[in-house]
């Protein structure tokens, strides 16, 4: 089996998390609610999401240095950590973190993948 060696283009994305989650509420339903129930039932929607990083809830907490949002999200979780560049405290990628890629394409990581966040720029 031959392989071609290509040299691999690498995209950096910037990672957003919210670090503290104990007073997030869906004003809907009245109760706290966290960025890991996103995609689960309706406590936490896209819409929610887009809002809470919209209001700047969401802190930008490293960078990743990846070929795609999926080789991103296993650098995320198991390194190498020489393609993370850490400006504050990130846990791991996580359900309901957000992520921003190099064409300020706007995703959150769900439960199966990544789906786009529809964001309007603020003003």
């Amino acid at each position: 089996m031959y392989i071609h060696d290509e040299e691999m283009v690498m995209k950096k994305f910037s990672i957003y998390q919210i670090t503290d989650q104990k007073n997030l509420k869906n004003p809907e339903l009245g109760f706290n609610v966290c960025t890991f129930m996103y995609g689960v039932g309706s406590a936490v929607t896209s819409e929610l999401i887009a809002d809470w990083y919209q209001e700047g809830l969401y802190e930008l907490v490293a960078f990743i240095d990846a070929k795609d949002l999926d080789d991103m999200y296993r650098v995320g979780n198991i390194g190498p950590a020489e393609q993370i560049t850490r400006v504050g405290n990130p846990h791991s990628l996580s359900v309901g973190d957000i992520i921003v890629d190099e064409d300020d394409e706007i995703y959150v990581v769900a439960p199966v993948g990544f789906e786009k966040l529809n964001v309007e720029e603020t003003v």
